[in-house]
Order: C-alpha cells, then structure tokens, then sequence
C-alpha cells in the first residue's frame, strides 16, 4: 500500500454508511479493481495524443451512447446519493459535512468517480476525526493492485486540474 502524497478534490455523489447498517459482504477487491482499471481505460482514450482514428472514435461514441443510457436505466431504479464535496486520496477521504461521525467508528463509501459511470468504488474505511463541518476517513488498507489504479485515477484527475487551472 502506497502513502497518499495528495488528495484530489471532487464534488460527485458519495454514500456512507455505518458498518453496522451495510449488508455484508461489502468490499469486494475483484469489483473495485475492474472498476478502476475500466475508468482509467476510458480517461486514457480521451487525452491519447494523435486521437484522430476515426474506428477508435466512432466506438467510443457509441460506448459513451451506451453507458449514458445505462446510467438513466439504473438511475430510475437506483437513484444516485447526493453529491458530496470531499477530497480522496489513496489512504483517506476528506469530507466537507455537517454530520458528525464517531471517531473510530468504520463505516463503508460508496465513492461515485465517474460521471459517466452509475458505479461506485466501494471501500471501508475508520473516522479518524470529526468536527463540524469536516470529516476525515482512513480508507482501510487496499490490494496492491487496486491501490495501483486509484493512484492512476487520482493522479489523472491531478492532472486534467493543472491543465484546467494554466
């Protein structure tokens, strides 16, 4: 497992739930490393340099297509949790929240990183801290593989950031 050197700010849906109240079993590694690997797959086609196959495009219009109906299917059966304003990195989430939380307390995320994808990350993870309107998580310790991927995703998004702010 890797220390997290940053965490990136987001503003996407995201739910928490109290262990206590999850239906077990909750994490699974194999789900969050596809989900990962899926979501850096498709921010690596976007930013490919020499993007100009025109195969290659028309296919990932269609798998845009298709996943945004995906989305609107889902999301009448299961709607979104609301949107959160939190900070992630891959050893803790940082939440802006007026809701108050027991240190100590492990509870599971349900961290929605892609617009495009009804799909959430699932992990576990212990209140480090709660104060009003903060609250700081430790993500439990994360597969090797997995931890990977989230490190590639957070530092693609640190990226698309800087691009965005220069």
């Amino acid at each position: 497992m890797t220390t997290s050197i940053f965490s990136i700010p987001f503003e996407r849906p995201l739910r928490i739930t109290p262990a206590s109240e999850a239906n077990p079993p909750y994490t699974a590694s194999w789900y969050n490393l596809l989900l990962l690997r899926g979501i850096a797959q498709l921010h690596e086609a976007d930013n490919e340099p020499g993007h100009e196959n025109q195969q290659l495009t028309r296919l990932e219009g269609k798998l845009d297509v298709a996943l945004l109906l995906l989305a609107e299917v889902v999301g009448q059966h299961h709607p979104l949790p609301p949107m959160a304003r939190f900070s992630l990195g891959t050893t803790s989430l940082t939440l802006n929240t007026d809701t108050a939380y027991t240190a100590g307390e492990t509870c599971l995320l349900d961290i929605y990183l892609e617009e495009r994808l009804p799909l959430a990350l699932k992990l576990s993870a212990t209140v480090e801290s709660s104060v009003p309107g903060e609250c700081r998580f430790a993500i439990a310790e994360l597969p090797d593989e997995v931890d990977h991927w989230l490190g590639q995703i957070l530092f693609r998004h640190h990226r698309e950031q800087l691009r965005k702010q220069g």
